[in-house]
């Protein structure tokens, strides 16, 4: 499972199919967003979602990971399908960056 969710935030979202791999869900991995998402003060638990980046890129020997608000069309405001910003830092602006480090998860609007 989380090598699914990594590969759905590293795919270059270019073509038709990588969208679409994107937009597809198991079943797991809805039921897991669902209880992330759904908290009763509204806040977003992003823990496990950077707990699972962190944990790759320990494993890759990488220093950081950038996440755009960027969709592949380049669109004024992407769809929520491709809302990996708002996904691994709970920000549903319409403009910024995280940057997700071994010891820091920075959000730059």
């Amino acid at each position: 499972m989380l090598l699914a969710f990594l590969l759905r935030m590293l795919l270059p979202l270019s073509s038709f199919a990588a969208s679409r791999l994107f937009r597809t869900r198991s079943p797991a991995w809805g039921q897991g967003a669902a209880r992330l998402l759904a908290t009763r003060a509204g806040a977003t638990d992003v823990g496990s979602p950077v707990a699972s980046v962190r944990h790759f890129l320990q494993e890759q020997d990488l220093d950081a990971f950038v996440v755009p608000t960027d969709d592949p069309h380049l669109s004024e405001y992407p769809p929520r399908c491709f809302a990996r910003r708002q996904f691994i830092s709970g920000f549903t602006g319409s403009a910024g960056t995280a940057l997700l480090t071994r010891e820091n998860a920075l959000l730059w609007t």
